[in-house]
């Protein structure tokens, strides 16, 4: 092979071998760019999930009573602007007239202070909506017996007040007062009075009307995601005093025809 020959050789062996780095390089720029575009990609969407996954974190899925499905944003309620709310669910669900007790005198009797309870569809509706939990931690079982306690207790009061004729027989609740009202942030204490006018008959036989104040004390809180149809704020009951106006047998009242006839 002469001078020329050997040149020219090496000289593309030189192209050659140029083409090929050339070849590599732009291979490795087109890979490395790939590989950076789809490491961004996936970036963004881990990022996107995290924003998603942070979204659903914030939300909750609640079923309606008519089967609808609703999203809702979680959040801690202020329980600052619900004291209206509060005291108007407890004046509602609680203070009883005999007449309301017995569905307007259709029941004739009870056994037990639990059939009252059970025969009244308000008082099942209170303690469904304001004061059970569903699957409720340790804390929250232990408040909520306390709290069925207390109601059990009232409704053997009611259950008493009727054997012995203490609970009126008609009564007209008026407009709640709020006596006081003390939220902390979803939590809150209250005490309101319920004026009414009573209508009875005493066991001297005399019809007796009546004006008072019937007095209810509460504490609770509020967390949305114990809400539902009824309770759409999801407020729950941990503390509960009632006290209510009884009839005042000492009143003379109107004298029934009978009352007269037996004077005589």
């Amino acid at each position: 092979m002469n001078g020329n020959a050997i040149k020219k050789f090496l000289e593309a062996v030189e192209n050659h071998t140029l083409r090929n780095v050339r070849f590599y390089f732009l291979s490795f720029l087109a890979v490395y760019a790939w590989n950076t575009s789809s490491l961004s990609n996936i970036e963004h969407h881990l990022v996107s999930q995290d924003k998603e996954t942070l979204t659903l974190a914030n939300k909750v899925v609640y079923i309606t009573d008519d089967g609808r499905v609703i999203e809702a944003q979680k959040q801690q309620l202020d329980a600052s602007k619900n004291g209206q709310f509060v005291a108007s669910v407890l004046s509602n669900y609680l203070i009883y007239s005999r007449a309301d007790l017995t569905n307007m005198y259709q029941i004739k009797y009870f056994t037990t202070q639990q059939d009252i309870v059970r025969q009244n569809k308000k008082m099942v509706e209170f303690l469904q909506d304001y004061v059970f939990i569903a699957n409720p931690t340790k804390e929250e079982k232990a408040t909520m017996q306390k709290v069925i306690d207390q109601f059990d207790s009232y409704a053997r009061y009611l259950f008493l007040g009727l054997e012995r004729n203490a609970i009126p027989h008609l009564t007209n609740k008026h407009h709640y007062q709020i006596v006081s009202y003390v939220p902390k942030g979803p939590n809150f204490t209250i005490e309101i009075r319920v004026p009414s006018i009573s209508t009875s008959r005493t066991n001297k036989n005399a019809v007796v009307t009546q004006t008072g104040e019937n007095i209810i004390k509460a504490e609770g809180y509020f967390d949305i995601t114990k809400r539902v149809n009824t309770n759409y704020q999801g407020m729950k009951i941990t503390n509960l005093f009632i006290k209510q106006v009884e009839i005042n047998h000492e009143d003379k009242g109107m004298e029934t025809l009978s009352t007269k006839e037996k004077q005589q």
